[in-house]
């Protein structure tokens, strides 16, 4: 408990004004701090059955230590307001950290060259080949102990299928830990509750409203 008070001190203040959950998530990217990551290194990946090298953002420990893979969610890029937060969190924790763009982001679909995006069950296997071809490089041979994933919003729902593969027996690595926030997992009920959302709450806000509430 001691040890969870001082590392809880380090972490920057934060409050969250808004009650309601959708809105927050439209919000919030606006709001969260941006940690520095000066440790963390962007490398091309080759990934087997992928038409193009992947670029892949590490952060690789001087021990040996778990490996934790952070799947990003409709934002989607490392290098958006959301990209470093977990990675900070669990490197500062002691844990080798891999993350990469989304698959619903643009140049992934050239990259992966396997199809349209938007097939989660594909896509899922694609972040497992991924995963798999980084436990194998030189970097990482011999150096980690186990695996853990978490993901947000669409990349929860990756992790949560990855769960699943692993409990199948489906998955080239051993998963250890899955932690998923706030996965969609009915995207007809996602998709519902954003037109409604938009029908309902967009328009009581002007956009004015909206570039002098977080234009700072």
């Amino acid at each position: 408990e001691a040890g969870r008070a001082a590392y809880e001190q380090k972490l920057p203040r934060f409050k969250h004004p808004y009650k309601d959950g959708l809105y927050s998530t439209v919000t919030a990217m606006n709001m969260f701090w941006t940690p520095e990551l000066p440790n963390q290194k962007k490398v091309r990946l080759k990934v087997p059955g992928f038409h193009k090298e992947i670029p892949v953002y590490q952060i690789v420990q001087d021990l040996k230590a778990p490996l934790v893979v952070v799947l990003l969610g409709v934002d989607g890029k490392v290098d958006g307001p959301w990209g470093g937060l977990f990675s900070y969190w669990y490197s500062k924790a002691g844990c080798h950290v891999l993350t990469f763009d989304g698959t619903f982001t643009p140049p992934y679909g050239e990259i992966a060259g396997q199809g349209v995006v938007g097939n989660f069950e594909a896509e899922t296997d694609q972040v497992a080949a991924v995963i798999d071809a980084f436990l194998k490089s030189p970097p990482m041979k011999d150096k980690v102990t186990r695996v853990g994933v978490v993901g947000m919003s669409f990349g929860a729902t990756q992790a949560l299928l990855l769960a699943a593969k692993a409990k199948a027996g489906t998955l080239p690595f051993e998963l250890t830990g899955c932690l998923a926030l706030c996965p969609p997992v009915n995207l007809h009920t996602s998709a519902q509750i954003v037109d409604r959302f938009y029908h309902e709450d967009r328009w009581a806000t002007t956009m004015i409203d909206l570039a002098k509430r977080f234009g700072t």
